[in-house]
């Protein structure tokens, strides 16, 4: 009749299942009590009732399926241009130190927090074993692929002073010349890719005597570089160390954030 047909769409509308609506339609008994079943699997993460104290619309637990986490990472936004979704991200837990869990980027958020200047990036890692669960604290490092005509230069080469960077190339008879450089990603063995202020095999200074930490320092510094190209240059008591700037090949392991 239309009535039991009412009555069944009214129990599978509260998710009553077929097979509980065919027990109820076989026994003709009520139930005081009746299993309420989840329509996935996953493991209870948080509970949110007590027997009796059940109202109409409450979210009585949150369930998870953990074969699949998703891991949130902050990214500061100078580091954003060379990160895309589907790129590798690799991490370690303090626990599981030897273990290395491999993801990718799922998705970039689209706003910046202003007061880190960091982006908020979903990553996406598989976890059949449940190593991985809800809450924990990971180092993950975030790889991207450089161009081959990138440019590498030593971090030690570079003076850092506030948002400007620095380096000294060597133009030989013991001459030397400041150049404001802009940095890209840090890449692998201590190297960052520049982009611009220097040209592919150019030297620059690494010798740590030119290892300058402060402002004022380096000011002065290359205020005497600038005076001793402008005299004839003595011969030098000692020679720096030189480093020479190169192309990159493939670079992976950019250290972009955590």
């Amino acid at each position: 009749s239309s009535v039991l047909i009412a009555a069944r769409e009214k129990l599978r509308f509260f998710d009553v299942s077929d097979a509980q609506i065919a027990e109820l339609a076989q026994t003709r008994a009520p139930h005081k009590a009746m299993d309420v079943l989840s329509p996935a699997d996953g493991f209870v993460i948080q509970k949110n009732i007590f027997e009796g104290q059940v109202d109409a619309g409450m979210t009585l637990y949150h369930l998870a399926d953990l074969k699949t986490v998703w891991v949130y990472v902050q990214i500061y936004e100078q580091d954003l241009p060379y990160l895309r979704p589907g790129e590798e991200a690799a991490m370690t837990l303090a626990y599981l130190p030897d273990r290395v869990f491999h993801g990718r980027v799922t998705y970039i958020y689209p706003t910046v927090n202003e007061q880190t200047r960091t982006a908020k990036v979903r990553l996406e890692f598989q976890n059949p074993d449940y190593f991985l669960k809800p809450g924990m604290f990971a180092q993950v490092t975030l790889t991207h692929e450089l161009a081959s005509s990138a440019l590498l230069a030593p971090d030690s080469a570079i003076l850092r002073s506030g948002a400007k960077n620095t380096v000294f190339v060597a133009l030989g008879g013991g001459k030397f010349e400041p150049r404001t450089v802009v940095l890209g990603p840090e890449a692998e063995h201590d190297m960052y890719q520049v982009m611009s202020g220097v040209s592919a095999g150019e030297r620059v200074v690494t010798s740590g005597e030119f290892m300058l930490d402060s402002e004022s320092q380096l000011r002065e510094a290359i205020q005497k570089m600038v005076e001793a190209n402008q005299t004839p240059a003595a011969a030098p008591s000692s020679t720096p160390a030189t480093n020479t700037v190169s192309a990159g090949t493939n670079m992976p392991a950019m250290n972009m954030g955590k």
